[in-house]
């Protein structure tokens, strides 16, 4: 009999949220009990393996509603239907959020955060990115807590949507280094085609 290995899978205690989303369901597999629902003003995200894809013209996004108290690390694959437009792919608490305009990843809110893209630190509101899948990372020293956690959109006044695919969310109760975030990179990009 010829055993068949698969690529190691990424999981720690530290992990507080975990939603795949290429399975076409929302179940959080850190065991944490934050599932979240499927919302949208007409229809709801489709699951296109790997990934849930969002159009933010029909307002869909996942509503988690209150997440995890501690979030020091966010991170989440992504790729953008339009890299020209403004895109929202996660909102802790309407405060702390995550915002792509015309390709340029911007992190608010989160006023310690270091910004990783596909395992790489770069700089927030400078670092740009294409219409391909990019792991999108993000850790800060401070205790967010996520009180209205959402995918897919930013409440920060009108609600703002994300138009694309999203994949693989995490949300962890530590800062987790740059060597962890370029292994995860490393151990799960051949799903994404990185």
């Amino acid at each position: 009999m010829k055993l068949r290995f698969l690529p190691p899978q990424v999981s720690e205690a530290s992990e507080v949220l975990h939603l795949k989303l290429w399975e076409g369901t929302i179940f959080d597999y850190s065991l944490s009990g934050f599932a979240g629902t499927l919302s949208g003003g007409t229809g709801t995200p489709t699951s296109v393996s790997p990934a849930f894809d969002f159009i933010a013209a029909n307002t869909q996004y996942i509503d988690i509603g209150t997440g995890p108290s501690i979030v020091k690390t966010i991170s989440l694959w992504i790729n953008q239907n339009d890299v020209a437009g403004n895109e929202y792919p996660i909102d802790l608490n309407g405060t702390d959020y995550l915002s792509v305009e015309s390709g340029v990843v911007t992190v608010n809110g989160l006023a310690g955060h270091i910004l990783y893209v596909d395992g790489v630190a770069g700089t927030s509101g400078v670092t740009t990115i294409d219409a391909t899948y990019h792991l999108i990372t993000i850790t800060d020293t401070t205790e967010n807590d996520a009180t209205d956690l959402d995918i897919g959109r930013a409440d920060i006044g009108p609600a703002v949507y994300y138009d694309g695919l999203i994949s693989d969310v995490r949300l962890y109760s530590v800062v987790r280094t740059a060597a962890q975030i370029k292994d995860f990179y490393n151990q799960t990009r051949w799903r994404y085609g990185a």
